[in-house]
């Protein structure tokens, strides 16, 4: 008897908690086993201290790396799969996840600072709003959440998330109108002119800015109208000032470490160039330097540095080339190799 109630005991211990659709802070396979009991794995991970919670993927139980392969699949609903020997082997097939994290100014430093972040996609999926804002003295006038704002909204989220387990059997297709696709596209050339101009080093965030645009289009239309079929023009323009207001926030977070990196990727970069000659950007991209990042090098050092266009004598098609500014650019009237 004895022993069938340790048995028992220890079945109860091993049962998994009920599902819940809110979570808190938590580990990578806590979460996938959450979501895997979960109806049509769904869950929204919210957390008033979230540093943990991006501390977790950025890899606080790691010895390296990152833990953050359930975050990028939530954010894209791609299959995911894991097995460990405590925690089981969990198998989500479509995992959707909606991530709100309140944390303090240095966890979204470490985050937005971390390179293996940039490069795996967990920072160019945040949308980050830092509310680091000048202080205002109280003036004594009491404010309260509008009881109709709150019930409005309560309304809102229930209606849409049962809306969403009622018509789950097939993807529910949403189209843009022409007029809502032409703000996407005009919103992508914008990013790209950043890209390409001093914005540079924000690149794994801007190449996602028309996704993040759709996205926040997408759920301020079916904030408006949960059965609608059709991206309007008006969802589209306020989801890109959404967007672009953001994108201002997050150029103010990352100024200091922007100046830091882009200090440092500007050192390395006048190290390639030598004091008489060229270099390529073909030859710059060998080096790890993106045509992108080399011209926006070379606009903040025009001092320094010299990006032109050399017609070959022989003919042919232009190359781009960068020299020291003030110096003799090639053999051509070096008579020396590079």
């Amino acid at each position: 008897m004895e022993a069938d109630a340790r048995r028992e005991a220890e079945c109860e211990r091993k049962l998994l908690r009920n599902p819940r659709l809110l979570l808190g802070s938590c580990t990578t396979a806590a979460l996938a086993q959450s979501l895997a009991h979960m109806d049509h794995e769904t869950g929204a991970l919210y957390s008033p201290e979230g540093g943990d919670l991006l501390r977790v993927a950025l890899g606080l139980f790691r010895d390296r790396g990152m833990d953050a392969d359930l975050l990028l699949s939530g954010y894209t609903g791609e299959y995911f799969s894991q097995n460990r020997v405590s925690s089981g082997s969990p198998r989500l097939n479509e995992p959707v996840l909606s991530l709100l994290a309140m944390v303090q100014p240095i966890v979204l430093r470490e985050t937005l600072a971390n390179e293996e972040a940039r490069q795996r996609g967990l920072f160019s999926r945040l949308l980050c709003v830092p509310l680091e804002h000048r202080l205002f003295e109280d003036d004594g006038v009491l404010r309260t959440i509008d009881v109709t704002a709150e019930n409005d909204w309560a309304s809102l989220i229930t209606r849409t998330l049962r809306f969403r387990f009622e018509h789950s059997v097939a993807p529910i297709e949403v189209r843009c109108a022409p007029a809502a696709r032409e703000v996407f596209r005009e919103a992508h050339n914008a990013a790209v002119a950043w890209i390409n101009g001093s914005h540079a080093d924000l690149r794994p965030w801007l190449v996602r800015y028309r996704e993040h645009c759709c996205r926040v289009a997408l759920n301020l239309q079916i904030a408006s109208d949960p059965a609608s079929r059709v991206l309007t023009q008006e969802a589209a323009e306020q989801a890109v000032r959404i967007v672009h207001w953001i994108l201002a926030q997050l150029v103010e977070a990352v100024h200091s470490q922007r100046t830091d990196t882009l200090r440092e990727r500007i050192g390395e970069f006048t190290s390639l160039v030598p004091v008489e000659g060229f270099i390529t950007l073909r030859e710059c991209r060998r080096k790890g330097f993106s045509e992108a990042e080399s011209r926006q090098i070379c606009l903040l050092e025009p001092r320094l540095l010299e990006l032109y266009e050399h017609a070959p004598p022989s003919g042919g098609p232009l190359s781009v080339r960068i020299k020291r500014a003030g110096s003799l650019d090639g053999p051509e009237e070096t008579g020396g190799a590079r």
